[in-house]
């Protein structure tokens, strides 16, 4: 009997030897193995035993640390010689708390493009003369640009938009003034004894010269009030019969072919006799938008 007791007791050591070997040690007998502080009743005083304490209690609350804190407490754990497990954890726990940041400040280059070609895909649909769903612009447009699309919409569905901007009326005159002196030079006859004038120049030669500096100031009248009205921008262009670009080298030409008139303008120029629908308000309006949408992402 004595001889069984004593080789099941050497039998239950070696096992607690071989556990106690084979056991990976857990995170709180990791910390009671930490020295305890010098002075337990100083909480002001950062130790090794109570930073790991403090990140233990932490851990699985918030899976990360605050990224000063966390470079104290590796500071003080590369001090220690025996705690290469503890540390391999934090340096881990480190970098997990950083990967936030770094995606943060990268921006995502392969979003803006994706974005870019799917506005210039509804872009090119609506300047092919179809018309783009309500869903599919709110999908490509980011929430404040649909906000603002949307409330202009409800206003164009208001039936607020039948009447012509007051803007435009300055530029309507001067159109018919510039128009009026280009039929006056075309029907004045010039022959061997037309006169002229100091710089060689007839009544048809004076009449056009007037004709295109009245076509002139309105361009610029209108230009103005393109950049005055910002975000009128699409109610006016939306009243004009063709897109217009002011940039330098694409500006109409200085002729009645060429300049913008108002949709439903009696003019034999007019590229649209038809009035302004409400589809058309709205199609324009989605163009606005979009066009907006396209130089607020390169210049971003």
């Amino acid at each position: 009997m004595l001889q069984f007791s004593i080789r099941y007791s050497t039998n239950v050591i070696f096992a607690m030897q071989r556990k106690q070997r084979t056991k990976r040690p857990c995170s709180v007998e990791i910390a009671t193995q930490l020295p305890k502080p010098a002075q337990p009743g100083n909480d002001n005083s950062l130790t090794p035993y109570s930073a790991f304490a403090a990140w233990q209690r932490n851990a699985h609350k918030h899976q990360k640390f605050v990224h000063n804190d966390l470079h104290e407490l590796l500071r003080i754990a590369c001090q220690m010689p025996d705690y290469s497990k503890s540390l391999k954890r934090l340096a881990k726990l480190k970098e997990i708390d950083q990967k936030p940041v770094a995606s943060q400040a990268v921006p995502n280059h392969a979003v803006k493009v994706s974005r870019h070609a799917r506005l210039t895909l509804l872009l090119s649909r609506i300047d092919a003369g179809n018309d783009v769903a309500r869903r599919e612009l709110k999908n490509a447009l980011t929430a404040d640009e649909w906000g603002q699309f949307d409330e202009f919409g409800s206003y164009i569905r208001s039936g607020h938009l039948g009447e012509r901007p007051e803007e435009l009326k300055k530029y309507v005159e001067l159109l018919r003034k510039a128009d009026f002196f280009h039929s006056r030079a075309d029907s004045t006859p010039v022959n061997s004894s037309s006169k002229r004038d100091a710089n060689n120049r007839t009544g048809r030669d004076r009449l056009r010269f007037k004709a295109e500096a009245t076509y002139e100031k309105a361009l610029e009248y209108l230009s103005e009030i393109l950049d005055s009205t910002a975000n009128r921008n699409g109610l006016i262009e939306m009243w004009l019969d063709r897109p217009v670009d002011m940039t330098p080298g694409h500006e109409p030409s200085l002729d009645p072919i060429s300049m913008p008139r108002l949709k439903g303008s009696t003019s034999v120029y007019c590229q649209s006799q038809a009035e302004l629908t409400i589809f058309d308000q709205l199609r324009d309006a989605k163009r606005s938008a979009l066009v907006n949408a396209i130089e607020s992402l390169v210049q971003s």
